[in-house]
């Protein structure tokens, strides 16, 4: 759940790093610097590129009240209690004289983060409230100045990621400020305080540049650094900011400097990873509980499983998963991350290698999991995560022609699999039942000169054959893929629109259609087919949105194997949008037997 007045979570952390080595003295010059940081921008995201996995650590002041102000709970992001509660800035000063950090010890939690496969943490030195954790030079405000710890909290973190071979992060609002006159409310936020009230550039140039200038040259080398959201900031003001990065030409950058100023990455937050684009790196975060600050009632803490199928799903875009946590106001880390940690640490301790230094499928999307890639001199190794696991024993992957050298199981690497080609693509013979509790990982090993081909959906062992909504190919702009763990393609409100499947017919014979789908008010769509007279259907409503409900459209003969081709088409007169899951081709015989 992601509150309104989120704007910099007090963990966001976009948690990346790289101890590049510097070279010469870079150019102070905005415009000179962008290009120096364009052209080694490969060298510097070198090491994200391999990482795959980072954590993003929220703590401070939120972390004393945990989403309770006046022993009322306060829905929603618990690290925005102040704007949220609409807390004055004077009563807000109170809880940083109850931030003891009695039991803040990084070196526990990121030693922890490190055996579960991290590659990277970030600090949020300074997020939304304006409280630092670090001795700010612009400002008492801080963990050394105001909290009851008196000291600075961020340069252990450094050194606990540094001792444990993790890269170095630091996420600092720089631009949204409640806490200090003048500092940037979010978009649609009136100020609460009349207090709060100030010029914005004199709080640019006493608060936030002295505050950045100081973490970037005070605090050693570090790998990323994430910005707070700068929607205020114009582009002189940016420029100003960008400039300061001189003191770190290794470091990768988000998106969020403001001013329309490029960053390295591209932060996603949300429920679901929207597909990569060419050319963009993708940083995927997300909170391990609802919320990326400490709350001690709102607890919706995602299964371990979970989280290494959100890894997983990451790896297979070529983007990063990080993951979001708050510490109490002690400082530990809450019971539950600390199962989850050792949950994903398990399945790493396996299949780290089908992760770290992967690359994005270059195959279509399957329908029973994601893959993962990494070439070799001598090979190419895919790794097959299968999500759903096939009930007939028999894995299909098509949109390949590969000569194979082996396939095993990452869990059980002394077994072998049985591969057996199939026209453009490959069955593999897996056990009956999954080896890894989470996710199993196939390590698929084959020859250089390895091609990709047009992608089809195959029949599973007793014959089914299934269209799922992640294998259509759409006509033109229209539904978009919704949903986790099914997917349905939904927003279809362009009956111009109409999908198609191509598919491998193994048996002739005849084969019931069924469409299974979502659609309140009922819908009218044809299915058509090459030498067949279209199937028509005019369905009554399923009653919601999410109540997915299998219809049976009719049915369809295939007089001998082959490729075809199944299209669903909108009826001009009495389409409505449907959430669509898939459609299934049954033949007509297995179903007797069923019956029978």
């Amino acid at each position: 759940m992601q509150s309104l007045f989120r704007i910099l979570p007090f963990a966001l952390g976009l948690v990346l790093g790289a101890t590049v080595a510097r070279a010469g003295n870079p150019p102070s010059d905005p415009a000179a610097l962008l290009e120096a940081r364009g052209k080694n921008q490969a060298e510097r995201l070198a090491w994200w590129d391999e990482a795959r996995f980072g954590l993003m650590v929220s703590y401070g002041v939120p972390s004393v009240p945990a989403g309770v102000w006046r022993n009322q709970r306060i829905p929603g992001e618990p690290a925005d209690l102040m704007a949220a509660a609409g807390i004055l800035r004077d009563e807000y000063r109170a809880y940083a004289q109850m931030l003891t950090a009695a039991e803040y010890d990084p070196g526990e939690w990121v030693g922890l983060a490190a055996q579960a496969g991290v590659r990277y943490a970030v600090l949020t030195a300074k997020a939304s409230d304006g409280f630092a954790l670090f001795d700010s030079p612009a400002t008492n405000c801080d963990a050394v100045d105001a909290a009851a710890c008196h000291r600075d909290l961020l340069r252990p973190f450094l050194a606990a990621c540094r001792r444990n071979g993790l890269r170095t992060g630091i996420a600092c609002s720089h631009a949204i400020d409640w806490m200090h006159p003048g500092g940037a409310m979010p978009a649609g936020i009136a100020r609460w305080d009349p207090t709060q009230s100030g010029d914005f550039e004199s709080y640019l140039k006493t608060i936030a540049r002295p505050q950045v200038k100081s973490l970037l040259q005070d605090y050693g080398s570090i790998d990323l650094w994430s910005w707070g959201r700068g929607t205020t900031i114009d582009r002189a003001q940016a420029e100003s900011f960008l400039a300061l990065l001189a003191a770190q030409p290794a470091i990768v950058t988000d998106q969020w400097i403001g001013g329309g100023l490029p960053g390295d990455i591209e932060v996603v937050e949300s429920d679901r990873l929207p597909p990569g684009r060419p050319g963009v790196r993708q940083e995927w975060r997300i909170p391990m509980n609802g919320f990326w600050g400490y709350s001690n009632w709102q607890h919706e803490w995602k299964p371990g499983g979970q989280l290494v199928c959100h890894l997983v799903e990451a790896a297979s875009q070529g983007a990063n998963l990080v993951l979001g946590v708050g510490l109490d106001a002690r400082g530990s880390l809450p019971r539950e991350a600390v199962v989850r940690l050792k949950d994903i640490g398990r399945w790493m301790s396996v299949n780290a290698e089908s992760i770290h230094g992967t690359s994005a499928s270059p195959l279509a999307p399957v329908p029973w999991g994601r893959c993962t890639v990494r070439s070799g001199p001598k090979s190419t190794t895919f790794y097959l995560h299968v999500l759903t696991w096939p009930s007939d024993r028999r894995l299909v992957l098509t949109g390949l022609e590969a000569e194979v050298i082996d396939a095993r199981l990452l869990a059980d690497p002394g077994a072998r699999l049985k591969v057996t080609p199939l026209p453009r693509g490959l069955s593999l013979r897996v056990p009956a039942f999954p080896v890894d509790d989470a996710v199993t990982t196939i390590a698929l090993r084959v020859k250089p000169g390895w091609k990709t081909t047009a992608p089809y959906c195959a029949a599973t062992g007793d014959g089914h054959i299934l269209l799922p909504a992640e294998a259509a190919e759409l006509s033109g702009a229209g539904p978009v893929l919704a949903g986790s763990d099914l997917p349905v393609l939904a927003w279809w409100d362009n009956a111009s629109v109409s999908v198609s499947w191509s598919f491998l017919v193994e048996e002739p014979g005849d084969y019931r259609v069924v469409a299974r789908y979502a659609s309140p008010q009922g819908s009218k769509f044809s299915i058509e087919k090459e030498g067949s007279e279209p199937l028509y259907m005019d369905s009554p409503g399923t009653g919601d949105w999410g109540r997915i409900v299998p219809f049976e459209v009719g049915t369809f003969r295939f007089d001998k194997p082959g490729f075809h081709r199944l299209r669903l088409i909108p009826a001009p007169d009495g389409w409505n949008p449907l959430n669509l899951r898939s459609v299934e081709l049954e033949p007509v015989a297995a179903k007797g037997k069923k019956d029978g």
